[in-house]
């Protein structure tokens, strides 16, 4: 049990720096909209990434085809500002509560993630959009977006070894790519493997 706290309180560290480079990214992307006369709330940015980061955890654990309570605990408290599971209600026009998902087995848990992975794909695209968005509107910061996103990926990477740690799941390069494909598609995928490419 200490462990587990351990892992948790090490992945809210890595949830806290992601969202910091969140923040970053979104806020110059309202200041670009303010002059434009367009609004854009970076709030939403968090919210999106929270639900993505939630439905990939779930996803990750689901392909051992186990899970416990420990685990959706983690996978539940990890966001502060988005909820997958409201998330799902609103797409599904549902009233599911986290407390179904610790009662259900892991066959009805992948139905509910496979039936709104459009959805999520498209989540996915709004936040990579950000960071398109950066650069271009910041070309000379090149140098510093690759910054930016390397520690947006090995953030992601941290709690996915948590989570695995607490779980039992052995990690490996492939699960997690497919892990950070989830919601970062082609930015976290670079970031996996070589990420001057993207610039």
């Amino acid at each position: 049990m200490i462990d587990n706290e351990m892992h948790f309180i090490s992945s809210e560290e890595s949830y806290d720096a992601i969202i910091s480079v969140l923040k970053e990214i979104a806020c110059d992307l309202a200041f670009h909209f303010e002059k434009e006369g367009k609004e854009y709330d970076p709030r939403i940015t968090i919210i999106q990434f929270d639900i993505l980061l939630q439905y990939s955890l779930l996803e990750f654990i689901m392909s051992d085809y186990y899970f416990g309570s420990d685990e959706l605990r983690f996978i539940r408290g990890i966001a502060k500002q988005g909820d997958f599971i409201q998330y799902l209600n609103s797409v599904t026009q549902s009233e599911y509560t986290w407390e179904d998902f610790y009662v259900s087995n892991v066959m009805q848990i992948r139905s509910f993630l496979q039936n709104i992975r459009n959805s999520i794909d498209s989540l996915g695209a709004e936040v990579v959009g950000i960071f398109a968005f950066y650069k271009k509107n910041n070309p000379e910061k090149a140098t510093y977006l690759i910054r930016l996103i390397d520690i947006f990926v090995n953030r992601i990477v941290q709690i996915l070894e948590n989570l695995a740690n607490i779980s039992g799941i052995k990690k490996n390069k492939l699960n997690t790519e497919l892990l950070l494909c989830h919601y970062c598609n082609m930015i976290a995928y670079i970031g996996m493997n070589d990420i001057s490419s993207l610039l």
